[in-house]
């Protein structure tokens, strides 16, 4: 299990490097992100739904989502699986 707490604006990207390329088997992960570090220009949820979605296009399945409120304002926490694509013969 791989947790990550990075306020930046690249955590996506940072945690499928690490899963894809560190990681051969089946793992998962705990995501803090803090959506004013990203886009303070955009509502969280609409930052949030943004990160999961690039988790998604890199192959990192997002099972739950949790808000902070109402003790971490514009925070939320992912927790996911990666399954690594199946070997080539």
């Amino acid at each position: 299990m791989s947790i990550h707490h990075v306020p930046h604006l690249s955590i996506t990207s940072i945690i499928s490097i690490h899963h894809i390329h560190l990681s051969h088997s089946l793992g998962h992960y705990v995501i803090s992100i803090k959506a004013s570090c990203i886009d303070s220009t955009a509502p969280a949820e609409q930052v949030f739904a943004r990160e999961v979605e690039k988790l998604k296009e890199e192959k990192l399945k997002p099972m739950e989502q949790i808000t902070l409120e109402p003790y971490e304002r514009d925070h939320a926490i992912v927790v996911g699986i990666y399954r690594p694509p199946p070997k080539k013969t």
